[in-house]
């Protein structure tokens, strides 16, 4: 019984810091140049369909192989803005470095 319940903490904490890892990647989303932040947004709440239909449905080959996809094409995004912005983020470095 306690290894099942230790089980079933850590899902859930994979769980919590999955979805945590979403929401930033979505807030700083917001932070990028068009049309990529309105690409990214959208491949963001197309990755949360996805695995709220994998813990629907049990699918888990289907979730995975679509997770994969849409992993490739938020990493292609990824490159186009590291193209047009060379930091499209502050890094907030010091001089010291």
């Amino acid at each position: 019984m306690s290894m099942a319940l230790s089980r079933i903490e850590v899902r859930k904490q994979m769980v919590v810091e999955e979805s945590n890892t979403i929401g930033t990647a979505y807030l700083r989303a917001q932070l990028l140049p068009e049309p990529e932040k309105t690409e990214i947004s959208r491949l963001l709440r197309q990755y949360v369909d996805v695995r709220l239909e994998g813990a629907r449905t049990g699918n888990l080959q289907n979730v995975i192989t679509k997770s994969e996809e849409l992993h490739d094409r938020l990493w292609l995004q990824a490159v186009a803005v590291g193209k047009k912005v060379p930091s499209p983020f502050p890094l907030g470095c010091s001089s010291n470095l």
